[in-house]
C-alpha cells in the first residue's frame, strides 16, 4: 500500500495507446509527503495538497483541491489509472479502456464509496519554484459598512488573479484574529503568487495589509 514506480511514460492496462509524459504508480496508503520526496528527486511532482500526512487514496477520492489546480486540475483530473477493490472483493484494474465507470466514479466519488484504492498512477509535471505566503486584507472597525463592499471587490478578482498564475485558499470573516493578536474583519488566506498584486489596498487609509511572502525552490 506504500509502494513507489515511477515512469517516463505510462500505458494504461488494456488500452491501445500510450501516455507519451511521466507519471507516478504509488500505493493508495502513501503520505502525500512519499510522493513529494521522491518526486523532487527528479524535479517533478503531482497535484496535491498542503497536508503531507494525508493519504494518497483518500485526498484522490476526495476530488484533490490543490495549490496547483488552476494550473493543472483538481488531483482527481490527473488519475490515469486505478486498482481497486470492489465491494464484492474482486481486484479490478480501472482507467478509459476497462471499468471505465468505476474509473469515473472512484475520482472524486468519495473514500470506499465505490470500494478501496489499493494503487493509482497520477501525471507528474515539472515541480515550480514558487513565491507563496499569507496575506491578511483586514479592518479594525468591525462593523464598518464598506468592509464588505471591499471583500466583494477582491472576491470578484479572483478568476482575473487566476488567469495571471495566483492561486491559493482565501476565507473571509467578520471576526478575523490577526498576525499581530488584534480582531479585524475582512478577508485572510495563503496564496502561490509569481507577481506582486493587491497593491491598490495599500492606498487604503483604513486598510491593514499584511503580506508575508517565501520563495520556494520546489513544491
Amino acid at each position: 500500500m506504500q509502494s513507489l514506480e515511477i515512469h517516463d511514460v505510462f500505458k494504461p492496462a488494456g488500452c491501445h495507446f500510450t501516455i507519451d509524459s511521466p507519471a507516478v504508480t504509488v500505493g493508495g496508503g502513501s503520505p502525500l509527503s512519499l510522493l513529494y520526496d521522491e518526486l523532487d528527486k527528479i524535479n517533478q511532482t503531482v497535484v496535491g495538497g498542503g497536508s503531507k500526512s494525508v493519504t494518497v487514496g483518500g485526498y484522490l477520492t476526495g476530488g484533490g483541491h490543490s495549490i496547483l489546480s488552476p494550473r493543472y486540475g483538481m488531483a482527481a483530473d490527473n488519475v490515469l489509472e486505478l486498482e481497486v477493490v470492489t465491494p464484492m472483493g474482486k481486484v479490478v484494474t480501472a482507467n478509459e479502456c476497462q471499468n471505465e465507470d468505476l474509473f469515473w466514479a472512484m475520482r472524486g466519488g468519495g473514500g470506499s464509496t465505490f470500494g478501496v484504492m489499493t494503487s493509482v498512477t497520477i501525471a507528474t509535471y515539472p515541480t515550480p519554484k514558487l513565491v507563496a505566503g499569507l496575506v491578511g486584507i483586514l479592518s479594525v472597525d468591525l462593523k464598518a459598512p464598506w468592509i464588505w463592499d471591499m471583500v466583494g471587490y477582491v472576491a470578484s478578482q479572483l478568476p482575473y488573479l487566476m488567469s495571471k498564475d495566483v492561486s491559493g485558499y482565501a476565507f473571509f470573516s467578520k471576526n478575523l484574529t490577526g498576525p499581530d493578536g488584534m480582531n479585524y474583519a475582512g478577508m485572510g488566506g495563503e496564496f502561490m503568487v509569481s507577481f506582486p498584486f493587491f497593491y491598490f489596498l495599500q492606498r487604503c487609509s483604513r486598510v491593514s495589509l499584511s503580506c508575508f511572502f517565501t520563495t520556494f525552490d520546489n513544491f
